[in-house]
């Protein structure tokens, strides 16, 4: 037994399913494996002893109710029979005539020798119409006065033949009773014959439904007439004190148990010849061969259970204490292995690489963007995006490569037998797949408490041995240089020999990109802004229109001179994080297919993530990110509602879609202004805010009377 439990255990271990171990609990699913490996078992077990119970006793009673329904039909026989004897007797033509002649010597003859002696009723009476007793054997004077109330003599005058239990003279009888009749039934009735047998334990023998049955019969007050078998205490599995309390307890035929389950009783009650209960036959049958059988079955199932749990218990604790040992080696939040162990691991494989001359690859990847993540939707939403990360780097990689939390947001991924072109090739494909992919998360108290998802991309520097370094300190310097690189535009992959052939190159459009950050004037927003334009056909000079529109707006509305600005930088850059979208995409003529439009709706967390990076242009991210948010709720990315969407957003988004409308595009019709604004009255409330697009009323009228003004403000 214990070489098999151990087995077992050995196969649990190796069939793990979970691959990254959590935090151990009792209730994950590696620590709860071994239980519901044995679970079936048990339940089969238990099961089956609930069944093979349920269905035993069902049987039983059955049983039980079938030797009832006998017990029923040979008393039914039994007296049949007995009344059958009563009117051969009764139907004759000389006690007819003898009920008026009253000749002792034939009455001694045929009535004493013969009714009474040849077929052993325990008592017999004959008595003419008048009530006078003919002959009677076997009956004192205090049955004769019993018999009396029940006015029997009347019914065989009315040429009936009762039939049933008499209690006479505090004893129970079984009796019989017919006119007195010429042969064949025929003539006037004379008297009436009645006959009797005494309900005692040969009575009951003659009732019995089958071996193993003992009838007994017992009064409505308790007391037990007689009992068929041997009924000894040393003998039967019941006692007289719960017969008697169950058949005094029952008014209808039916089956009880015992309160110790061995003995079932069938119920039949017996009444008078009046309609009067008077006792209750009782069927005993023993159960204690059956509940025996099953108390052996209950044993063997509970120490199947019992097997299985211990089974159970001690693989769980097995699979605990290594789990336990993995967790040492593992990161608490992404189940990834730490940053110790990658270093261990590292020098162990670099030295393997360097001895059999093999090549060896890592990759350090980032999170871009992480630290806005967490500033806009909080830690909570920052740990699930890491979560994520780490679970699609498992689907990525393969099952020899190391993948480990390097620290923060940043990971490193140790590929064994791989060089630099296929780390390259590795990387971006996990760089392809995270551009993919969205995180769903709840947005905060500020975003309300809508579902949204968060677009990642993720930047990866890739460092090779022996090319770029010598020593694992060395390679991961080398990446990280590479990441470093590849950080400063982001979504890319960069490998550490790129960095001399590409410096100089990369240099001058760093130093473009720090004085745009640097400078926050409109002079210096302007080529960016026209370069973004330029992507899109017949969106030339989309954004400084929308930046006209959106401070004419603005002024009716009566906003500061300071507000104003911010508003004319934000609709200039409102479309900024269109850079990451393809063309293929921004330009396509056709309807978008869902996947494209959410690609599209990434652009809003795009621009806001890249104004945040500059001290002097951070003021417009909250305003670009909500721009495309709807008055009604149904907007994205955040889906705020009403004056939870920033008035500068509101503004931004009913100068946009003026001018998209009055724009030539290539998926839709140009409209008039006259046309764009009655679009715009007729989404007011919905997609627009009304006061916003009451106040872009006024100001086209005033725009068309005064275009140079307009520009000017812009």
């Amino acid at each position: 037994m214990r070489g098999i439990i151990t087995r077992l255990l050995r196969a649990l271990a190796r069939l793990r399913l979970v691959i990254v171990p959590r935090k151990p609990s009792w209730l994950n699913l590696q620590g709860l494996l071994p239980l519901l490996a044995v679970l079936p078992v048990a339940f089969y077990a238990y099961a089956t002893m609930l069944v093979v119970t349920a269905k035993s006793d069902l049987h039983q009673r059955e049983t039980a109710t079938q030797s009832l329904r006998t017990l029923a039909l040979r008393l039914d026989k039994v007296q049949k029979i007995q009344a059958a004897t009563c009117r051969d007797y009764a139907y004759w033509d000389d006690t007819y005539e003898q009920v008026v002649l009253k000749d002792k010597q034939w009455i001694k003859e045929n009535l004493d020798g013969g009714i009474a002696l040849t077929f052993g009723f325990d008592f017999a009476i004959l008595q003419n119409a008048s009530g006078e007793v003919i002959w009677q054997s076997g009956m004192d004077a205090q049955m004769l006065s019993d018999l009396h109330q029940y006015e029997i003599l009347k019914q065989c005058l009315k040429r009936i033949s009762p039939s049933g239990f008499l209690m006479l003279a505090d004893r129970i009888y079984s009796c019989s009773a017919a006119p007195v009749l010429r042969a064949g039934g025929r003539g006037t009735p004379r008297g009436m014959l009645l006959v009797g047998t005494l309900a005692d334990s040969d009575f009951l023998v003659d009732l019995s439904p089958g071996v193993g049955h003992s009838i007994a019969l017992c009064r409505t007050d308790g007391l037990i007439d007689a009992v068929s078998g041997d009924y000894s205490p040393s003998r039967r599995t019941w006692s007289l004190d719960e017969l008697s309390k169950n058949a005094v307890s029952s008014i209808d035929s039916t089956i009880k148990i015992s309160n110790d389950r061995m003995t079932s009783f069938g119920i039949l009650p017996v009444c008078d010849m009046a309609g009067k209960r008077i006792g209750t036959l009782v069927d005993v049958t023993s159960r204690a061969s059956l509940m025996n059988n099953l108390r052996a079955m209950r044993r063997m199932s509970f120490f199947l259970m019992l097997l299985c749990a211990v089974i159970g218990i001690v693989g769980t604790s097995y699979l605990k204490n290594r789990a336990l040992a993995l967790r040492a080696n593992r990161d608490e939040l992404t189940g990834l292995y730490n940053h110790d162990y990658l270093q261990e691991r590292l020098r162990d494989l670099v030295n393997i690489a360097a001895r059999y001359n093999r090549p060896l690859s890592i990759l350090m990847v980032d999170i871009d963007h992480f630290k806005f993540i967490n500033d806009i939707h909080g830690h909570t939403t920052g740990d699930k995006v890491l979560k994520a990360l780490a679970t699609t780097m498992v689907e990525v990689f393969r099952a020899t490569d190391v993948i480990a939390r390097y620290g923060g947001e940043e990971f490193v991924v140790i590929l064994p037998e791989t060089g630099i072109d296929e780390a390259l090739v590795v990387a971006e494909r996990l760089r392809q797949t995270v551009q993919n992919m969205t995180v769903k998360t709840r947005g905060t108290e500020k975003c309300s408490n809508t579902a949204i998802c968060i677009a990642l991309t993720v930047s990866a520097g890739v460092a090779s041995l022996p090319e770029d370094a010598d020593s694992a300190t060395e390679l991961l310097m080398a990446a990280d240089a590479a990441l470093a690189e590849a950080k400063r535009t982001r979504n890319c992959v960069f490998a550490y020999k790129q960095i001399l052939v590409n410096q100089k190159t990369d240099s001058k459009q760093l130093v473009a990109m720090d004085s745009f950050f640097r400078d926050s004037s409109i002079a210096a927003i302007r080529p960016l802004v026209k370069a973004i334009d330029m992507r899109k056909p017949g969106s030339a000079h989309h954004s400084e229109k929308t930046a006209e529109y959106a401070v004419a707006i603005g002024r009716e509305l009566g906003l500061s001179t300071s507000d104003l600005a911010l508003l004319c930088k934000a609709a200039l850059l409102h479309d900024i994080g269109e850079i990451g979208i393809s063309d293929q995409v921004l330009n396509k003529i056709g309807r978008l297919s869902e996947m494209e439009f959410e690609v599209v709706k990434r652009h809003c967390e795009m621009g806001a993530q890249i104004l945040s990076q500059s001290p002097n242009l951070a003021a417009a991210a909250d305003i670009v990110l909500y721009h495309h948010e709807r008055y009604d709720g149904r907007g994205y990315p955040n889906g705020l509602v009403g004056e939870q969407i920033p008035i500068l957003s509101r503004i931004i988004g009913v100068a946009d879609s003026l001018d998209a409308m009055t724009s030539p595009r290539p998926y839709q019709e140009t409209r008039t202004i006259e046309q764009a604004m009655a679009e715009l009255k007729a989404n007011a409330g919905k997609q627009f805010d009304p006061r916003v697009v009451e106040a872009a009323e006024k100001a086209i009228v005033y725009l068309l009377d005064h275009p140079e003004e307009g520009k000017a403000a812009a």
